[in-house]
């Protein structure tokens, strides 16, 4: 029996990582207003994120779309490598659609 390779969803795994990459951006502001003395976070988001100001709205808006977009863009691409090596690696049949 020949197994079919399916592949991962890239878009499907673009926004699994979009929703990680808000959920530990979000984590990372909290952490940064419950231990203030600690401003390593607040430089650390600074420094990846353009636009982001600590602190303000503008800022909290800005570093949550461009962590959406990071971990989406690193997932899709996550996968899309890995359907191309699954595929060239495996049987290389793709599904019958």
């Amino acid at each position: 029996m020949r197994r079919i390779f399916s592949g991962l969803n890239v878009k499907a795994a673009g926004l699994a990582g979009g929703a990680l990459g808000v959920v530990v951006f979000v984590i990372c502001v909290a952490f940064g207003v419950l231990f203030p003395a600690f401003t390593t976070m607040r430089h650390l988001l600074e420094a990846a994120f353009p636009g982001f100001m600590w602190l303000t709205p503008a800022g909290f808006l800005i570093g949550f779309v461009e962590s959406f977009f990071y971990g989406a863009l690193a997932a899709a691409l996550a996968a899309a490598f890995y359907n191309f090596f699954a595929f060239d690696l495996g049987d290389g049949e793709l599904p019958a659609r």
